[in-house]
């Protein structure tokens, strides 16, 4: 982790790489220490929450 500008650790950008390509998940990295969220973290859950799941082979282009 990298120290970031409000004092906050910031993530690496493989610990990133690794939650979007769903390789580890927030609470796993959060557990290992890899991870640190300052403040109220249900917000960051709700925002995660929010977001759709979309289907891999889904319809781009559809007649």
């Amino acid at each position: 982790m990298r120290q970031g500008q409000s004092g906050a650790q910031a993530p690496d950008r493989d610990t990133l790489n690794d939650i979007m390509l769903m390789l580890t998940t927030l609470k796993d990295s959060l557990v290992k220490g890899d991870v640190m969220i300052t403040g109220d973290q249900s917000k960051l859950i709700d925002v995660f929450g929010s977001a759709d799941d979309f289907e891999f082979w889904c319809n781009i282009v559809t007649p």
